[in-house]
């Protein structure tokens, strides 16, 4: 067993023990989250047992093309933020940056270039990218990782502004990916297994967009720690049934807490708009931030 696989069966049971030993002290979508993301680490670990080509993806990938080809995407980013999160894998920002990356890239890509050197990371068969919806450090890390893997690499270039002529761009990038995929993999684009996901992702996008208005109700009835797992759901199960669930039930139990007057902290008196990522090293700091200063 590689350690990258032993990473990973090691948070499968932890999933998996989470849903057996709460059982129904359980929220509803603590157990749907649960499901949602034991379920994608699974499909990780034993995609190269089932044959399916694994491929390395940059956050807001469309990962849904994928699993509409038997593909298994795996979004490097998310898995190691996750794993800094639970204060797994600091150690390797020095490996990281000993291999030549920049101090100045963020936190999490400096670990995944450590990991991938360590092994701790599954090898990927593709690395797809998307220009920097998020940063520029994402684009030149997956570079690095093309290099170091030695595999097959696609590029799918985001046209910024929202337009007639950036949807007909975005539409022949989409067309020449499935072609780039077809030619790597042998595998063919199920179109009614895609059209069916995108239903359901967009319903989950609905109640996305339906909880963050939720949160405008003073005293906040969930803060931005609670609401982020619907973020990470959607980047690694999105078009799935129990993301849809989990979704559903997050935004009902919101929807329940405001009726009874229940927010975050007794005394909301800051909001606070935080432009970027958490301090995933270390998420004390926002409970300081809640407790001692009621900011939310």
């Amino acid at each position: 067993m590689t350690k990258a696989e032993a990473l990973l069966d090691k948070l499968i049971r932890g999933y998996q023990e989470r849903l057996e030993k709460k059982g129904d002290c359980l929220r509803k979508s603590d157990s749907y989250l649960a499901q949602v993301m034991k379920g994608y680490f699974e499909k990780v670990r034993y995609a190269r047992e089932q044959n399916k080509p694994l491929a390395w993806v940059t956050l807001f990938f469309p990962s849904i093309l994928l699993e509409a080809m038997d593909i298994v995407p795996f979004v490097a980013e998310q898995y190691v933020i996750q794993l800094i999160g639970q204060g797994i894998g600091t150690q390797y920002f020095e490996i990281g940056d000993g291999y030549g990356t920049s101090t100045e890239s963020c936190s999490p890509h400096r670990a995944m270039i450590g990991m991938a050197i360590s092994g701790e990371l599954p090898r990927p068969d593709l690395i797809l990218t998307t220009s920097p919806v998020t940063c520029d450090s994402s684009v030149g890390t997956f570079e690095i990782m093309a290099d170091f893997f030695k595999c097959p690499t696609y590029f799918l270039d985001y046209k910024y502004p929202f337009s007639y002529t950036g949807a007909s761009c975005l539409k022949k990038e989409l067309e020449d990916l499935i072609i780039f995929l077809e030619k790597e993999t042998g595998r063919k684009l199920n179109q009614n297994k895609l059209e069916e996901s995108l239903n359901i992702a967009q319903q989950t996008l609905k109640y996305d967009v339906q909880i963050n208005e939720l949160r405008k109700v003073i005293p906040c009835p969930i803060n931005a720690r609670g609401v982020m797992p619907l973020m990470w759901s959607r980047l690694c199960g999105d078009g799935r049934p129990e993301t849809l669930r989990f979704a559903q039930s997050l935004y009902q139990e919101t929807k329940d807490r405001i009726n009874q007057g229940k927010g975050v902290i007794e005394k909301n008196t800051i909001r606070l708009a935080w432009t970027g990522p958490f301090p995933f090293f270390d998420m004390k700091i926002v409970n300081w931030m809640e407790k001692n200063y009621g900011a939310v």
